[in-house]
């Protein structure tokens, strides 16, 4: 039964030639109306091709088409499925124990996105059928067939791809002819608990939560009117209403719900998923890390479950993403808690993300567990990893020296940039200085991270091959560079400073100019910062001299300062507009305009408030006391 199904036929169809080529297979298609090509599609594969407008009665239009049928078996496959498994049901269709049943149940995947094959729901449905004339299906809107035991389940697989959330069109569609039909059936039988469950799931996909929520309320208060039994028959509508109010925020009455179904199905893996998920959003991670567990240990038996044999029921998480999702629950717990070798087990069973990688990261430290951090992030692409090795090197620098080493040994086997760090970090004596001098020489800074600094700390040995490595550098990549050194040695900030205090560049040297700039703006920088709790050291005003007069040359070759005068509040670096000010102070000050050179030495404090402190001492050797 078809209409407008071109996108989808070729796959259905397609999946199932090994079945059609039997001799005494036939397929049967009725068109309803398609405007597309599916009637060109469906005959390159078919003759019985028939056609009959459509009626808004769906057990009536499968009933027309069943009317064709000729042979002893009746299989039902619509036109958004495909048959996974082809020989699986051969196998079935040559047995001779065929006929020990009268209908087969197969197992239905309901995928969310056609691309995304780990999030899928699943369900039984009776699609085989013994055609004794008298087989049929009622029901307008979810057609159910009339069944004859007895019944057998096989191994077949169908896939489905009707309710692709990524296809908004198609949903749109659906949605307003279901709905429709479901409104129209409600109102000559509203107490009706199946459609009222129907109807909450077709708002549900629609993203119409709070009528979803409201439709499924209506349904759990007719369920609740039911004996035990009678209410264990409509246990699907448990699930659905743990869904709606998961997502409603009733985390609350997610547990009470679902915990009173549970008590009716106790392998209802779904129920448990959603009682996870709302004792988690509750702050009860004892509880969500006991229901994820029962979820998980359910799914570990999930072809044993009486629940999957249930052709009422659609489980709605036991997907890959549902699993992801508890053993994540279960990891978080575990790793709180400080049981890294249970929290190790479920994090390697999460999905790659973010949460994954950082508390991955995190246990791997925990447990040494370097050789298994190194083959988890190998797996990633470029651009993961060097996120990634941004948490991993913070986390070093505060590891003790031997837990460093054992770090080292896993992480210095490779031929690339990092492994290069770290056999640096493991050698020692002549063989690290040769390591650390041909890295300087060879690696090029402005592509790597912060973290390579490292192998700048030797600084007064490397000195030469350093600059000549920053001089390749963008300003601001120094900066970074630096402040990182800053940050996890003590040593180089000494040996940078007296650098910084002896180098003598030309006033034409762009290059050495900016990079003397660019590293003492940090050095002064973190001086500045850490005035508020010592006093600066004479060093550092000599140190702020020299980086000014760095930076009015490297200003001074970019912009020429003589024609600055009237443009200089147009610039985007506040760095620029600072010394620019500074610069003009100077010129003030020179020709006995202090009025003039104290109004710029204002504006530069306000523009650039960060070197405040070391602006009064600044201020005093630029004018006399007879002018200050």
């Amino acid at each position: 039964m078809v209409k407008n199904e071109s996108k989808n036929l070729v796959r259905c169809l397609s999946s199932m030639e090994a079945l059609l080529a039997k001799a005494d297979a036939e397929l049967i298609i009725v068109d309803t109306g398609s405007e597309d090509d599916t009637v060109e599609i469906a005959r390159k594969y078919t003759s019985k091709v028939y056609f009959h407008p459509w009626n808004n009665n769906f057990s009536e239009m499968r009933n027309l088409s069943i009317s064709y049928a000729l042979g002893e078996w009746i299989l039902i496959v619509d036109a958004d499925e495909e048959l996974e498994n082809p020989q699986e049901l051969i196998k079935l269709m040559n047995s001779k124990d065929l006929s020990k049943a009268n209908t087969y149940q197969f197992t239905m995947r309901d995928y969310v996105r056609e691309s995304d094959a780990k999030r899928f729901v699943t369900y039984s449905s009776y699609r085989l059928f013994q055609n004794d004339g008298k087989f049929g299906y009622s029901g307008a809107v979810h057609n159910q067939p009339r069944l004859k035991d007895p019944i057998a389940a096989a191994p077949v697989i169908l896939n489905h791809y009707g309710y692709q959330f990524d296809n908004k069109e198609l949903l749109e569609r659906k949605f307003k002819r279901t709905s429709a039909i479901l409104l129209n059936e409600l109102k000559k039988d509203p107490e009706n608990l199946y459609y009222r469950y129907q109807l909450a799931n077709s708002y549900f996909i629609h993203d119409d939560f709070v009528e979803a929520f409201e439709e499924i309320s209506q349904a759990y208060r007719i369920l609740s009117s039911l004996s035990p039994a009678e209410r264990g028959n409509h246990a699907y509508v448990y699930a659905e209403y743990g869904r709606s109010a998961f997502v409603n925020k009733a985390f609350k009455e997610v547990l009470e719900v679902c915990e009173e179904g549970i008590e009716l199905k106790s392998d209802y893996v779904d129920l448990y998923f959603y009682c996870a998920v709302a004792s988690q959003a509750l702050g009860d991670d004892s509880k969500a890390l006991a229901y994820a567990l029962k979820h998980l240990e359910l799914m570990d038996r999930y072809n044993e479950l009486q629940i999957v044999k249930d052709p009422a029921i659609i489980i709605l998480c036991a997907d890959q993403n549902s699993l992801y999702m508890m053993h994540a629950i279960a990891a978080t717990k575990y790793f709180k808690d400080k049981n890294y070798e249970q929290a190790f087990i479920h994090a390697v069973q999460m999905d790659d993300t973010q949460d994954k990688a950082n508390i991955y990261i995190d246990i791997c430290f925990n447990l040494r567990k370097f050789e298994a951090l190194k083959e988890y992030l190998s797996s990633l692409n470029a651009n993961e990893k060097e996120a990634l090795l941004y948490k991993v090197e913070r986390l070093y620098q505060q590891t003790a020296s031997d837990i460093k080493s054992l770090f080292v040994d896993a992480f210095l086997v490779g031929q690339d940039e990092y492994a290069m760090l770290n056999k640096i970090r493991k050698a020692t004596g002549e063989l690290e200085v040769l390591l650390t001098k041909e890295f300087i020489k060879s690696c090029d800074f402005s592509r790597q991270p912060v973290y390579f600094a490292e192998v700048f700390k030797h600084f007064s040995r490397d000195q030469k091959e350093i600059v000549q490595a920053l001089k390749k550098v963008n300003s601001s990549q120094i900066k970074l560079l630096v402040q990182h050194l800053l940050t996890y040695y003590t040593a180089p900030r000494e040996e940078i400073g007296n650098y910084l205090l002896e180098e003598q560049t030309r006033s034409t040297d762009y290059e050495g100019n900016r990079v003397l700039s660019a590293v003492a703006n940090v050095l002064l920088l973190n001086e500045s910062e850490a005035s508020k709790e010592k006093a600066i050291g004479e060093k550092y005003y000599r140190l702020f001299d020299k980086y000014v007069e760095s930076s009015i040359c490297r200003v001074n070759l970019i912009y020429q300062l003589n024609k600055m005068k009237l443009y200089y509040k147009t610039l985007d670096e506040a760095e620029d507009q600072f010394i620019m000010l500074i610069h003009f102070a100077k010129e003030a000050s020179e020709k006995g305009n202090y009025q003039a050179s104290v109004k710029y030495l204002k504006e530069a404090v306000y523009i650039y408030p960060y070197m405040a402190s070391l602006m009064s001492d600044f201020e005093s050797r630029l004018f006399s006391p007879l002018e200050r």
